[in-house]
């Protein structure tokens, strides 16, 4: 038997071809493929659940290789590069191997369906379960990774399938349908209708289809604009190092004030966790503080930072509004271990490698707790709704805070820090596609500010635009976007 021909070095490849379109946007075509291989692969019971795993912890491996870019690990303290490589590799494994979990559901739900319905009936059974599938694997992702700041849920769905639609400009407008889901189920429904063409030996139609694809994925759909009105937004980036004193942070947030005062914007959007305002003071001193501070200020600041209380710490945004001269505070609903709390399995893991030294950093570090006070019902008309970093994941993170208000929101806040992970283009670029798909779900606009990183509005069509800059400094710029009133 070739080499080829191994199970091993099949699954392999359907693996890599699954994933390679996070890591290379225009080979997205081939997650298709990848599908259609593995259901091909089961229809004809040529895999059983750990030739389907593999399959999937492949897939894992690959889209989730932007964890590497995390190394030196420098803001963790003292790390000796070996070990550094050793506890990235061991998440990086371990992460994979829990998600790749749905692999196996997959084939067992595939296995006992075809005991009791016919091929034909699995063409259109088979997109609803690869969806089950994937919701296996990110419980047994929130399951493997609980936390002090975990939950179990199916809240993280990077590398669902859906997601690879996201590089098709017209495609992608499915997610209006149900989000994520609808796009993961849509994309498998695509790639078993080819499989059927090909069985049905109808090859020119499914060239065809093929073709008309991948000349369309370009097209874009425009957002509409029927108002004449705009909202001005003042986009904060900044790139904060992590030892930065108190005194240059200070420094810096006045230079930022001052140059988005020239500019009187509607908001000003600072990244995630900026500690522009002292959230450690009483809720009603600080109001009365931010009213003196901000007295000839009409803008909305839009702010956020750990605050520690006695029964943990949170991630808290604090939005003033400087008309109402009134504030308004949320807390952060869904962490992920990503920078933002340390798994039980893994503080054991480096225990045992002989990295109890960096547990405890980490810890002390990565403490934060899911908030007590996390709805944002309350806010005002003018207050947008907040979406903080990794709440992304959640494909009903901005649906539950915008189903919140009692009216429409102007637009989502997306605030977010990346100073724990160097720049990789494979992780940014699956963020704004979840953006996209998030903002056409629920046809709002999202405007993300960002710390190491840059920022950018999503329309609701998953159109993306770039602020203008208008200022600068040596650890900030200032730019400004207009956003229709809706």
């Amino acid at each position: 038997m070739s080499w080829s021909n191994h199970w091993l070095v099949q699954s392999t490849l359907l693996g890599v071809l699954l994933g390679i379109g996070f890591v290379v946007p225009a080979l997205w075509p081939l997650g298709l493929l990848g599908v259609a291989g593995v259901f091909y692969k089961l229809s004809h019971q040529e895999y059983r659940w750990y030739q389907v795993w593999l399959v999937w912890f492949v897939k894992s491996l690959v889209f989730g290789s932007w964890l590497w870019a995390v190394y030196p690990l420098d803001w963790l303290g003292p790390v000796s590069s070996v070990g550094a490589l050793v506890m990235i590799g061991i998440y990086w494994g371990t992460i994979a191997a829990a998600l790749a979990s749905g692999g196996v559901v997959l084939a067992l739900l595939f296995s006992v369906f075809r005991r009791f319905v016919s091929l034909w009936v699995m063409y259109v059974v088979f997109p609803l379960l690869w969806l089950v599938a994937e919701l296996v694997g990110s419980i047994a992702y929130s399951v493997f990774l609980y936390g002090p700041g975990g939950s179990v849920n199916i809240k993280f769905s990077m590398g669902y399938v859906g997601y690879l639609l996201g590089q098709h400009g017209v495609l992608i407008q499915l997610a209006s349908v149900y989000g994520v889901y609808g796009l993961s189920v849509a994309s498998v429904a695509l790639a078993v209708g080819g499989v059927w063409l090909y069985q049905q030996m109808y090859r020119y139609a499914l060239y065809a289809a093929g073709i008309a694809v991948l000349l369309s994925s370009s097209i874009s759909v425009a957002a509409p604009n029927t108002s004449k009105h705009t909202y001005d937004i003042a986009v904060v980036d900044t790139q904060l190092p992590y030892e930065l004193t108190t005194a240059e942070l200070t420094a810096t947030q006045s230079d930022i004030l001052a140059a988005s005062r020239e500019l009187t914007p509607d908001y000003v959007i600072f990244p995630e966790d900026h500690r522009l305002f002292d959230q450690s003071k009483d809720e009603a001193l600080l109001q009365a503080m931010l009213a003196f501070t901000y007295h000839d200020q009409e803008a909305v600041i839009v702010d956020s930072g750990r605050v520690d209380r006695d029964t943990g710490s949170y991630l808290q945004a604090a939005i003033y509004d400087g008309v109402e001269k009134k504030l308004y505070q949320s807390q952060k609903s869904y962490l992920v271990p990503q920078g933002e709390y340390l798994p039980y399995v893994y503080a054991w893991m480096f225990t045992l490698v002989g990295q109890a030294e960096s547990a405890v950093v980490l810890n002390e570090r990565l403490s934060y707790n899911v908030g007590e006070q996390t709805s944002q019902s309350h806010y005002g008309t003018r207050i947008p709704a907040v979406l903080f970093c990794f709440e992304v994941f959640d494909p009903s993170g901005v649906r539950t805070a915008v189903a919140e208000r009692s009216t429409t929101v102007p637009f989502v806040a997306h605030v977010l820090s990346h100073a724990w992970i160097n720049n990789s283009q494979i992780f940014e670029q699956q963020l704004q596609t979840m953006l996209q798909v998030q903002a056409i779900w629920n046809d709002v606009y999202i405007v993300s500010a960002a710390n190491h990183a840059v920022g950018y509005t999503v329309t609701p069509t998953g159109g993306i635009w770039y602020p203008e800059t208008k200022a600068t400094g040596e650890y900030w710029s200032l730019g400004t976007i207009a956003i229709p009133v809706r």
